[in-house]
């Protein structure tokens, strides 16, 4: 058996070109892509600037990520989170913790002082405020992706992705 090109690497070492090539793939499907999302709904300088913080963000956790059941998913809350936050609308809150009067259920961490809700937009919770993946594949079918697309982008299943689009569709 003739050993493969990573044969005289350490496992560590191997595994971190593999997470650093995967990275970079990742990077390459979905850059453009992130990109015409982040240009929909905010100015040039800052659709840029949403972008190259999530994909910062990204590579910092990266094997966490690639780790996760969806790590599109996990990337995609990153990317939105990056839009909302500079759109001063609240971020998208972790699975589990649900906004409640413009903040955290759990509320900040201890020692910390409570946040201001955002000065723009809906109030985090609020009954105003839209679902945020709703609205996200709302700006992905204006911009011309499929359900499907909109599914491997978002890492969302594909019914979700058609019940979301169609309840927000429904919706005057």
């Amino acid at each position: 058996m003739h050993p493969g090109p990573d044969t005289h690497l350490s496992p560590p070492a191997v595994r971190t070109r593999s997470l650093r090539l995967a990275y970079e793939a990742f990077h390459a499907l979905h850059h453009a892509h992130y990109l015409a999302f982040a240009r929909a709904r905010l100015d040039d300088d800052r659709a840029h600037a949403a972008v190259t913080a999530a994909f910062t963000a990204l590579l910092a956790s990266w094997p966490a990520v690639m780790s996760s059941l969806v790590p599109a998913s996990r990337a995609w809350a990153l990317l939105s989170d990056q839009i909302r936050s500079r759109e001063g609308r609240c971020p998208s809150p972790p699975k589990g913790d649900r906004p409640v009067g413009g903040r955290s259920a759990q509320g900040p961490p201890a020692g910390e002082p409570p946040e201001d809700p955002p000065s723009e937009g809906p109030l985090c919770g609020s009954p105003s405020a839209e679902d945020p993946l709703a609205e996200d594949l709302r700006t992905l079918a204006a911009l011309g992706y499929s359900a499907e697309r909109s599914a491997s982008l978002t890492g969302l299943p594909l019914g979700k992705v058609r019940y979301l689009t169609a309840r927000t569709d429904a919706t005057p």
